[in-house]
């Protein structure tokens, strides 16, 4: 049995059986229907593919749509190129056809900033991002994309079109900076109060202050947010995105990852040398963890957590 070109239920089934976990079945379905007959047709579902399917499926419909002979807009063919990972070659597609930049769709218009990220072209990035701060008036939800656009090159981001959008992003890291405050502020007030009535708890990390948390916590969170903004930030134009997830996007989410965890621990190296190995390692009556069976009828204690301060495998004495 073959699908009528012109039957628009094709979509729906590919939605669905991405939707309901049968992404093979829905890609089996596209193969095995004829090329649509008018571009337009055409180009709706390699979006469709490009969207619900994991594998190559779109780069494979999109070259059978030329090899029929159908001419497949600027926009789409950016789409299968940039979810293949080229997106030298997208950016040289979007590039050719300037003539629509100025009426395209917000999607559109996000896949063109995420592809000049990619490619590392800040002029075309930043030339986006003014137009959409010149329509919105706001520069804080632009403080991802205009961190990115710093690093990958600072004189642009320095034009004067731009500065207001770098007010925004100072004022969001200068919230992190303060954002530790809103734990430890309660915590030092409610221990000097406690050591004032003659109460005073014997801390776990003697040697940690005030000021060495509220570093460690700072350096922790902005780690977080700059290495991931400086590496991957974007600008949200659209609320579906661009439509295009690139196929290497879980490795270079691990990378982003594991740089942000490096940073954090030269970072936190700093806090950490005052942590001695007796409070690394917990103290009180050494004691193994035991099964809850055992534990009941040999050392309860050992269980309930009553002989040490700390919950490690193996707790030791002083």
């Amino acid at each position: 049995m073959q699908l009528d070109p012109a039957n628009d239920r094709l979509i729906d089934a590919m939605r669905y059986l991405a939707r309901t976990g049968r992404a093979r079945d829905a890609s089996k379905l596209l193969a095995a229907a004829p090329v649509a007959r008018t571009p337009w047709q055409e180009a709706i579902r390699i979006n469709t593919a490009v969207e619900v399917l994991p594998g190559t499926e779109a780069s494979d419909e999109f070259h059978r749509a030329q090899r029929a002979g159908l001419k497949i807009d600027a926009y789409t063919t950016a789409r299968v190129l940039q979810r293949a990972g080229d997106s030298a070659a997208a950016e040289a597609a979007l590039t050719a056809d300037a003539a629509s930049h100025k009426f395209e769709s917000p999607q559109n218009q996000q896949l063109r900033l995420d592809v000049a990220f990619d490619v590392g072209d800040a002029k075309i990035a930043a030339d986006i991002i003014r137009d959409q701060y010149q329509k919105t008036g706001k520069a804080t939800p632009f403080a991802y994309a205009y961190a990115h656009l710093l690093d990958l090159n600072p004189a642009i981001a320095a034009r004067a079109d731009l500065l207001p959008l770098a007010a925004g992003l100072f004022g969001m890291l200068a919230l992190y900076l303060a954002s530790p405050g809103l734990l430890l502020f309660p915590v030092h007030y409610r221990g000097t109060v406690r050591q004032r009535v003659g109460k005073a708890s014997t801390p776990l990390f003697a040697r940690i202050g005030l000021r060495h948390a509220w570093w460690g916590l700072g350096v922790f969170s902005m780690a977080l947010y700059l290495v991931t903004i400086f590496r991957m930030g974007t600008a949200a134009l659209s609320p579906t995105g661009s439509g295009v997830v690139r196929i290497d996007a879980s490795n270079r989410i691990a990378i982003s990852h594991l740089w942000t965890l490096f940073f954090s621990a030269l970072g936190l190296a700093a806090v950490g040398r005052l942590i001695g190995w007796r409070e690394w390692l917990g103290s009180g009556r050494g004691c193994w963890y035991l099964s809850p069976r055992t534990a009941s009828i040999r050392s309860p204690t050992c269980w309930l957590g009553t002989t040490f301060r700390t919950a490690l495998l193996r707790t030791r004495g002083r």
